[in-house]
């Protein structure tokens, strides 16, 4: 079983858990941090992990494996190309100290496209 961070519409009661019934296909572990920065990277800014600031979420576990897949869809995420992807999945260690897998925005594919 792999664990995931979710900081944003993954987490409960937000739209993409309810997209994806991670409700059923994962089990809710605790709130928790990690640590994050946003730094200038020049023509844009972009979030770091590490530092001294701290980003809230949830831990969630998977169930089912197949929503691994799932959510690396969801954030554009390729195994294959994971310097192109938009986003890129990360291990990190939580504040807690928990060993999780994070969907970190890859700011240097995402230069210049429009949203």
């Amino acid at each position: 079983m792999e664990r995931f961070f979710f900081y944003g519409l993954l987490r409960r009661g937000q739209r993409g858990h309810a997209q994806f019934r991670l409700g059923e296909r994962m089990r809710f572990v605790g709130d928790d941090a990690v640590n994050g920065t946003v730094r200038d990277l020049g023509l844009y800014p972009g979030l770091t992990l590490g530092g001294e600031g701290q980003v809230a979420g949830e831990v969630h576990e998977t169930a089912d494996p197949k929503v691994i897949a799932d959510l690396d869809a969801y954030e554009g995420y390729d195994p294959a190309k994971p310097l192109e992807s938009e986003y890129i999945r990360k291990k990190v260690t939580t504040v807690i100290g928990d060993s999780v897998w994070i969907y970190e925005h890859n700011a240097a594919a995402n230069a210049g496209r429009e949203r």
